[in-house]
Order: structure tokens, then C-alpha cells, then sequence
């Protein structure tokens, strides 16, 4: 990969050496050839945290404000589930695994939650 405009620059050496003077670097990616292509209107939480191309025109955006009353937390160690009722727009977390006793071993389960 190289930036255009300054030759034939490796990315990863920029970086590297961006990273040893703290200047802040970025990287611009533009994926091709996506497995999937999906239309606006079958956009649904299946698609949450994967990579899918969309076609359209953006007219305007807004913030999107997520309002869970039901979080579904899974343990990544043995795989346990367990609900947690949110409380003044707060999620709360389950701290320990009540099966493998792992400290926050939960991840949230997107699609799972109301």
C-alpha cells in the first residue's frame, strides 16, 4: 500500500515512524469487491459489526441513539449468557461469570437485546 502524492512511501514505515515522533497519522482504505451488497431498506441488525457494501445518495445523517431496555451479555470463555435490565440509560455489565467465575469476560450481544 502506498499514499499517493509522495511517491513510493510504504504506509507501514509512515506509521512506524509517526508512531516514534507522536504525529498523528491516517490511513484512508476503500474496500472493493464485497461479498455482500445489501439495499438501505434490507439494512437490519444481522449487519451489525460486518463489513457490507451499500449504493445510495446520502440526503442527511443524524447521531444514532441506541435505546436498549434489555442488554444480552454473552462470556466469551465458556460461552454463558445472562440479561441485565438497564437502568437510567445506563447498561450494566455483569462484573464476574457466574458459570467460569472470569472477570469481564461479557461482551454484548447486539442482536439479542430489546
Amino acid at each position: 500500500l502506498f499514499r499517493s502524492g509522495e511517491g513510493n512511501t510504504n504506509i507501514f514505515n509512515d506509521a512506524a515512524a509517526a508512531e516514534e515522533n507522536d504525529a498523528p497519522c491516517s490511513i484512508l482504505v476503500a474496500p472493493r469487491n464485497l461479498p455482500s451488497n445489501v439495499s438501505l431498506r434490507d439494512l437490519n441488525p444481522t449487519h451489525i459489526e460486518t463489513l457490507i457494501g451499500l449504493r445510495g445518495l446520502v440526503v442527511r445523517t443524524s447521531k444514532v441513539i441506541p435505546e436498549i431496555r434489555v442488554a444480552f451479555f454473552q462470556c466469551w470463555g465458556c460461552r454463558h449468557t445472562e440479561r441485565s435490565v438497564v437502568e437510567r440509560g445506563r447498561i450494566m455489565e455483569p462484573v464476574r461469570c457466574a458459570r467460569c467465575a472470569k472477570q469481564y469476560s461479557y461482551q454484548l450481544v447486539h442482536n439479542m437485546c430489546l
